[in-house]
């Protein structure tokens, strides 16, 4: 397994840190690193792409990707870049000045191959059909995808659990394997012009603004030049999903990794995000399975 893809990169000098983890499974053929920073200007990183299948899902910011002779890719959030590579390549990797987020799960070939059955994915058979060359291909990070991997950024670190966090790192594969959308990262639907996808793109910026307040769809609607029924509709065709649900979705991943990484109370968190403490955990319960109370003393008990 290589290291995590931006620990050998040097970020700027403008004042910018990296907080990375690394974790590993099954005696180390399947890891799982993640990545937090805000880069005040591109960072260039160029250690090799080690053999192994790999998984990167971007909960924020952008990235452009040249590995070996393969074409070179690109990734905006929300998007998850899936690659495989028989052996060690060249690579040119660069981050654009933003927010970053991202979730990395690299597998051994042959534990993927043996014990996870991956030859049965149409998306790793095209990779195994490129021969020699390496093979990545960029798509678009549905809300599923983006609730995992939102999960195992909120545990990762010395107080997370190891068999949690491997769980959910099998079961981002399953769902990224098992999603055969088209190739390429435009989030843009056909039914959406440049100009109003644009417009969408504004909304969901204002959205987020204030998770502590109920929000005011005609006014964002009104802001953004669009109409609440072309929001709605925008919100669907983007993002998968209402602005409503969009929001309580965020809202929830939010919620997730306070109480399992800060010493918040629930009803502290609940109040963070714009609900009453009793609203919060029937929500929280119902998408996420357990009680917002569990996470709060999983903190402090050993796995």
């Amino acid at each position: 397994m290589s290291e995590g893809p931006l620990t050998a990169g040097k970020l700027n000098s403008r004042g910018a840190s990296l907080n990375s983890t690394a974790a590993h499974h099954f005696d180390g053929r399947l890891s799982v690193f993640t990545h937090t920073t805000s880069l005040t200007e591109p960072l260039k990183t160029t250690a090799p792409i080690q053999a192994g299948l790999r998984i990167v899902v971007y909960l924020q910011g952008q990235m452009w990707l040249k590995a070996g002779n393969a074409p070179e890719v690109a990734v905006e959030a929300p998007g998850l870049l899936f690659g495989v590579s028989a052996s060690l390549y060249s690579r040119v990797q660069v981050f654009a000045p933003c927010a970053l987020s991202s979730v990395h799960i690299q597998a051994d070939l042959d534990f993927a191959r043996a014990y996870l059955h991956v030859d049965t994915s149409p998306m790793v058979r095209r990779a195994f059909d490129a021969a020699d060359a390496p093979f990545f291909e960029a798509q678009a990070a549905d809300a599923a995808i983006q609730a995992v991997a939102g999960q195992i950024l909120a545990v990762s670190g010395p107080a997370g659990h190891p068999l949690f966090q491997a769980a959910k790192a099998l079961e981002l594969m399953a769902l990224v394997l098992g999603h055969e959308g088209p190739t390429g990262c435009s989030r843009r639907p056909r039914s959406l012009t440049p100009t109003e996808q644009g417009r969408i793109e504004a909304a969901h910026v204002l959205l987020l603004e204030r998770l502590d307040t109920a929000p005011d769809l005609t006014a964002i609607a009104r802001r953004t030049g669009l109409n609440p029924s072309k929001l709605n509709r925008g919100f669907r065709a983007t993002y998968g999903m209402t602005p409503y649900a969009f929001l309580q979705e965020r809202r929830l991943q939010i919620a997730y990794r306070m109480l399992a990484s800060e010493r918040a109370s629930v009803g502290e968190v609940a109040l963070a995000i714009g609900y009453s403490p009793a609203h919060f955990a029937t929500l929280f319960r119902r998408r996420f399975g357990l009680a917002p109370s569990s996470l709060v003393a999983a903190r402090s008990s050993p796995l």
